[in-house]
């Protein structure tokens, strides 16, 4: 299951692509100095790249049990192993024993924000044991 970006950031990031891309080929047009144009084609080149990236991957991805927020350096956290769930002005706070993953609601389609809820709604918890009882018995 894809948990979506809103549409409005995304056509957001490709306006800011094609701005940019307009920029340096403008540049080329009217003989600029050329190390705008290419400044300006390069940052129209990564802002493409960006919205693809994000048209592609949207933000979180849930997969066999496992949440995934996609971003250049993508991070994980296991729903089966979740001992708590925080919601804190509007955003999602997950934590194991090992992990935490903050989920930022501004970021999340309405529609996909509502399965979001539900899906997080039907999670059971793990008991979270107390440091002292975690050592194995004598």
């Amino acid at each position: 299951m894809k948990i979506k970006y809103p549409k409005k950031r995304l056509r957001f990031q490709l306006i800011q692509a094609c701005i940019w891309l307009s920029f340096g080929v403008l540049g080329f047009v009217f003989d600029t100095s050329l190390v705008f144009t290419i400044g300006y084609l390069i940052l129209g080149l990564l802002h493409m790249v960006h919205y693809v990236f994000e048209k592609s991957k949207q933000y979180l991805t849930i997969d066999n049990g496992i949440l995934t927020r996609n971003k250049l350096t993508p991070k994980s956290i296991n729903l089966n192993k979740l001992i708590q769930i925080k919601k804190i002005a509007g955003d999602y706070l997950l934590r194991t024993h090992h992990d935490e993953l903050r989920i930022n609601t501004a970021f999340i389609e309405k529609s996909s924000l509502i399965e979001l809820d539900k899906m997080l709604d039907q999670i059971n918890l793990i008991d979270e044991i107390p440091l002292d009882m975690q050592s194995s018995p004598p």
